[in-house]
C-alpha cells in the first residue's frame, strides 16, 4: 500500500513512494498516534465505507503530527541560529556563514527566517544589534558611540548612524542623552 498522508485541509501532501503504511509510520515517527501492532486492527472495519474512513480520518491525524513535527524543527533550526547570531552580533553575520552552522543551504535559511520569524534575517539581525546599541546607549555612557557601533557589528559608524535614526528617529547621541537610565551620568 503507498501511502499520501493529506493534511485536514487537503492543500499538503506527505508522499513516501514505495514505503508500506506500516513502514511509513515507523518513517514519520507516528508511533504515537497509531502503534504499528494496532494498525491492522485500526483499518479492519464492517464495511468498504467505514474502512476508508477510517483510512481518512488515520490520515488527517498523521498528516497534522507531521506538519507539527516539521514546524518544530523549524522552530529548533530558528532557535540554534538565533543564539548564534546574539551570540556574535558583533562579528560578520551572512547567511551563508549560518548555512554552516545550521547545515543547511543559505536559501533554505533565509526561507525559513521570514516563514518562522516573519522578518527577513537581514530585518532580523539589524533589529538584534540597533536593540543592543540602544541598551548600551542606555546603561553604559563610558563607552563611545563609536565603540558601541564597533560593538554591534557595524564598522562603518556613519552608516550605524543612519540605520539607527531610521530605527528611531534620532541620532545615538540624542537617544542617549534622551533615555539615560537612572543612576547614570553623561
Amino acid at each position: 500500500m503507498r501511502v499520501c498522508l493529506l493534511e485536514s485541509s487537503g492543500s499538503g501532501c506527505y508522499l513516501l513512494p514505495g514505503f508500506t503504511l506500516y513502514e511509513t509510520i515507523i518513517e514519520l515517527e507516528l508511533q504515537q498516534i497509531i502503534p504499528p501492532s494496532n494498525l491492522f486492527d485500526e483499518l479492519k472495519k464492517e464495511t468498504l465505507a467505514d474502512t476508508i474512513a477510517s483510512i481518512r480520518s488515520l490520515s488527517e491525524r498523521n498528516g497534522v503530527h507531521v506538519r507539527d513535527s516539521v514546524n518544530h524543527k523549524q522552530a529548533k533550526v530558528i532557535f540554534k541560529l538565533k543564539a548564534y547570531i546574539d551570540e556574535h552580533l558583533h562579528d560578520e553575520l551572512s547567511l551563508n556563514i549560518l548555512s554552516e552552522v545550521a547545515s543547511h543551504a543559505p536559501g533554505y535559511i533565509s526561507t525559513l527566517f521570514g516563514e518562522v520569524m516573519n522578518e527577513s534575517f537581514t530585518e532580523y539581525v539589524t533589529r538584534m544589534r540597533l536593540e543592543k546599541a540602544a541598551r548600551l546607549l542606555r546603561e553604559d555612557d563610558k563607552l563611545s558611540v563609536m565603540e558601541i557601533a564597533s560593538l554591534v557589528g557595524y564598522r562603518n559608524v556613519q552608516y550605524f548612524h543612519v540605520k539607527f535614526k531610521a530605527r528611531f528617529g534620532i541620532t545615538p547621541v540624542q537617544y542617549r542623552q534622551t533615555k539615560q537610565t537612572p543612576g547614570t551620568t553623561n
